[in-house]
């Protein structure tokens, strides 16, 4: 019986060694992977980051391009407005097309980075206008919506849609 047991006994040691072993193993290559996570991690948040700030750059040129369209606009309704001889209306028109033009140039000239703080330190000074001008953009957004859905279809659909959709609620 006592070779049974040393026998046992060295079968337990054999197989703890060789789980030791498999758990170095597993311990080993679960740490390469979390490296190579972390790095194809960090790699992509770089790529975005980049693609991200392109995207802003484009958006920001393309703002610029339409507020100095806006002040072109402007300085035409202006020069009409001198040639119908109302020159003091005219004035006040050609100094909004003059401050149009010098926000477009602001736009444009501005690093992003400087864009944001700029946002974030009005937000911080006037809060209510802030949130005032979302809920403003909200509803805007919401009938922009709205009225997108409904040109699809003509006056009497909706109302029959309306109107089936008010018949099942009631059933």
């Amino acid at each position: 019986m006592l070779s049974r047991e040393q026998s046992g006994r060295r079968s337990m040691r054999g197989s703890t060694r060789a789980g030791s072993v498999v758990a170095g193993i597993v311990r080993d290559n679960w740490k390469t992977v979390r490296e190579q996570a972390g790095e194809q991690a960090t790699a992509l948040t770089r790529s975005l980051r980049e693609h991200g700030q392109s995207v802003l750059e484009d958006q920001k040129s393309k703002a610029a391009e339409e507020i100095e369209n806006l002040s072109d606009v402007v300085r035409r309704a202006a020069s009409q407005l001198h040639d119908q001889k109302s020159d003091a209306i005219a004035e006040y028109v050609d100094t909004a097309a003059e401050r149009l033009n010098g926000v477009a140039r602001y736009v444009e000239e501005l690093d992003l980075a400087d864009l944001a703080d700029e946002v974030q330190e009005f937000a911080r000074r006037r809060p209510a206008l802030v949130v005032g001008g979302m809920f403003l953009a909200g509803l805007g957004i919401a009938r922009f919506i709205k009225a997108g859905q409904q040109a699809g279809q003509p006056r009497t659909a909706r109302v029959s849609r309306v109107k089936a959709s008010r018949r099942m609620r009631k059933s």
